[in-house]
């Protein structure tokens, strides 16, 4: 008789659905985002049909012997099946979130590669957009002084055609030499000047830009920790 109880009571225990859903996902297995994604909604199927399970499961208990025992044994299966998916989903979260910190650090330093870029070529535009009003000026000056000689070469010889002739043209042609020579020696000067202050803020630049890129991997970092916190405190 003791045999046939033992028989009777094993055969009215509720049989445990086997799930491959952790052989599916085992630790480290997830390396795309189209992989997490599925992790993810597979994960919430998988839920329900723990629960459905479980539900089905301690129902059958009610009809057999140990109904305590069985729900209990119901409830820890339930709990583990429930871990093991919380894995994968905690794995799959990571993963995402870890992809997003990549590419919002690509983004900004790419950001601070365009602005260290700019900072650079705004010196040789500035120095470009000078020697062109520079030149603008000198042939306006030229011109003027043309349009002086013209007029000076229709007045009598004498006195007026000299009151009328430009001050450069009274000037011996040493001096107008020595003149040129001091203008292009600014000019060099000028040019050499522009070259310093452009090297200067192009390495200023990139120091601001690595900076920048420094600041905004550590923040990076620091958000996964945070979100990472919140997922193990849920």
């Amino acid at each position: 008789m003791k045999w046939l109880f033992l028989t009777a009571t094993l055969l009215t225990l509720p049989v445990r659905a086997e799930s491959d859903f952790g052989h599916r996902f085992p630790a480290g297995s997830i390396r795309e985002p189209a992989a997490a994604q599925q992790a993810l909604k597979d994960a919430d199927a998988e839920m329900v049909r723990i629960a459905q399970n479980a539900k089905l499961r301690e129902a059958e208990c009610y009809r057999g012997f140990f109904v305590n025992s069985c729900r209990e044994d119901v409830r820890r299966e339930k709990l583990l099946s429930e871990r093991e998916v919380d894995r994968v989903r905690v794995e799959a979260r990571d993963f995402g979130r870890r992809i997003e910190a990549e590419r919002t650090a690509k983004r900004q330093a790419e950001r601070a590669q365009a602005r260290t870029t700019a900072d650079t070529r705004r010196p040789a535009k500035e120095q470009a957009e000078r020697a062109a009003a520079a030149l603008r000026e000198t042939e306006v000056k030229q011109r003027d002084a043309g349009e002086s000689r013209s007029d000076a070469a229709v007045l009598k010889p004498g006195r007026d055609a000299d009151a009328a002739r430009p001050r450069g043209d009274r000037l011996t042609a040493a001096e107008r030499a020595e003149n040129v020579r001091k203008f292009q020696q600014k000019q060099d000067h000028a040019r050499a000047r522009a070259q310093e202050s452009e090297a200067e803020q192009k390495q200023s630049a990139q120091r601001r830009a690595q900076k920048r890129k420094q600041i905004a991997q550590r923040e990076a970092e620091r958000e996964e920790l945070r979100k990472r916190a919140t997922e193990v405190i849920k």
